[in-house]
């Protein structure tokens, strides 16, 4: 490795440019991903479909469990400066009620330029703002426990808790009046309100938190635990966890909808069985891209942190043009074939705002 490029390793940062460049991979195949679903036709949906299908089953546990691992690495900068825990408690709830803000304002976009069907267009709770609710709660969780081993349990215990709880509350739901369904579709699934609530997939994000904290406690003062959060051979060993927890979780998943008869819901305890499944695949998801981020040359590496850091910019300009109308013919009219070539220029079209978006602002500091 050349000297400049260890030194710059080296260098201390706020940030582990392994996590940056697992999000860069979430990005990448949360892209493809909706391209894929919202072009092709179902007439097309053959095998190479049905693997995309599979990829596309990849981001959103993902992005929940490299949410936790930001927590987490935020947390760690705090011991580092002597933050006081009430101060980066109020600072991360602060920080959540800004990600569900804006993803009330993101759904607000999508229905000016694709109409609303109604109060739920504007209301349901998608990705954000499950995001921005975990890192409220944890925040929470920082402010209301006395010591980091107490935080990290009532963290262990929510994310039980709300796997454990889920058919239940999620049942309990569907009983409830409609006037409550737009607050109550944040944290239970509550049609149609509650696509991605708190229950259960705040256990992602703890997943994420507590997994990162452990692969830190083992990093060495070498690069590869600056560049990648930890020594290989633990992510190494992380990510055949999460791959064994996916092969499991998803085995058991289809066994459990074969026995008992009835498909797979929250409202059934097979949810149990594919949180394990989906948390195996973020999981996996973290380690792969800590691994990576040591292969990669140097400028790669830094193009992957780019776009893992713009990865909410990536989000909200690629939607549109995979449902919406700025879709025009290619929703639901491709053949894999067509939906594979107008693929690139998506992904370079959703990439590449963050490469301006970033070189704007470095223009604006000077």
């Amino acid at each position: 490795m050349p000297e400049e490029e260890r030194a710059r390793a080296n260098a201390p940062s706020r940030r582990v440019a392994g996590v940056d460049v697992a999000r860069g991979v979430a990005s990448l195949l949360m892209i493809q991903g909706h391209a894929y679903h919202g072009w092709v036709a179902p007439e097309h949906h053959d095998a190479g479909y049905r693997f995309t299908r599979v990829l596309g089953t990849i981001p959103l546990p993902a992005f929940l469990v490299l949410a936790g691992a930001s927590v987490a690495l935020r947390l760690e900068g705090a011991d580092r400066k002597g933050e006081s825990a009430s101060d980066v408690g109020l600072k991360l709830a602060a920080r959540g009620f800004r990600i569900v803000l804006y993803g009330y304002l993101v759904s607000l976009a999508y229905a000016l330029i694709d109409g609303a069907e109604g109060l739920h267009t504007y209301l349901r709770a998608d990705v954000l703002h499950v995001i921005g609710l975990s890192i409220v709660l944890t925040g929470g969780c920082l402010n209301a426990t006395r010591s980091r081993r107490a935080f990290l349990a009532a963290v262990a215990a929510l994310s039980l808790v709300v796997t454990l709880a889920c058919p239940w509350v999620s049942a309990w739901a569907r009983t409830t009046p409609d006037a409550l369904a737009p607050l109550l579709g944040l944290f239970v699934d509550r049609a149609p309100y509650g696509i991605m609530p708190l229950v259960p997939l705040y256990a992602w994000f703890g997943l994420g938190l507590l997994a990162t904290l452990a692969l830190r406690a083992r990093a060495t003062s070498a690069w590869t635990s600056r560049v990648a959060g930890a020594p290989p051979r633990v992510l190494a060993a992380t990510l055949v966890v999460g791959v064994l927890l996916a092969v499991v979780g998803e085995w058991a998943t289809h066994w459990h909808a074969e026995w008992s008869g009835t498909p797979l819901t929250r409202r059934s305890p097979g949810v149990w069985l594919n949180v394990i499944d989906l948390g195996g695949r973020g999981l996996a998801t973290l380690a792969f891209g800590a691994l990576l981020s040591l292969a990669l040359p140097e400028r790669a590496r830094a193009w992957m942190v780019q776009i893992g850091r713009g990865s909410l910019l990536a989000y909200v300009v690629h939607i549109p043009f995979c449902y919406g109308v700025l879709g025009g013919d290619l929703v639901r009219g491709c053949t894999m074939a067509e939906a594979s070539l107008w693929l690139v220029p998506l992904m370079a079209g959703s990439v590449g705002v963050v490469f301006v978006r970033d070189a704007l602002r470095r223009w604006w500091r000077r």
